[in-house]
Formats: C-alpha cells, sequence, structure tokens
C-alpha cells in the first residue's frame, strides 16, 4: 500500500474493463471516481476513517450490481509508506 499524496491523484485496476481514481483531498478526505468501460459510474466524496469502511455501488447489466468498499489504513500497518 502506497500514501497518495495530497491533491495526488491513483488509479487502481479494477478488472480489464473496471477501475477506480482515489483523489486525496487532504484532511483524511477522498474523492473517487468508479469507471466502467471507459464512462463515469460514480463520482463521490468521502471521509477516511480506519475503523469505517467506505462502500460505494451502482446498477449493472443483467440484474446485477457492483460495489467498491475502500477505508484508510492505519499508518502503523501501512507497507510502503
Amino acid at each position: 500500500v502506497k500514501s497518495i499524496a495530497v491533491n495526488q491523484t491513483r488509479e487502481f485496476k479494477m478488472s480489464d474493463r473496471c477501475l477506480i481514481k482515489v483523489k486525496n483531498l487532504g484532511n483524511s478526505r477522498i474523492e473517487v471516481s468508479c469507471i466502467g468501460q471507459g464512462k463515469e459510474a460514480n463520482k463521490s466524496s468521502h471521509a477516511l476513517s480506519p475503523t469505517k469502511w467506505v462502500v460505494i455501488g451502482g446498477d449493472a447489466k443483467n440484474n446485477t450490481a457492483w460495489f467498491v468498499g475502500l477505508r484508510e489504513v492505519d499508518k502503523s500497518l501501512a507497507k510502503n509508506q
């Protein structure tokens, strides 16, 4: 796990068709963009905490859905800071 510097964005490939972009807004806040098949499916801002999960989800084709769970990593447990 690597930290994301304030005002910087990192992309995380979830599958061949999906990725998420996480931007560090500072003060334990992030902006998350969920992109599926080249189209933005969701963009939202959230407060992070090592003890709480942020869960983002939505509808997909064929009566299915998707979701992503994120949380702040306890810095004492993080590697490659």
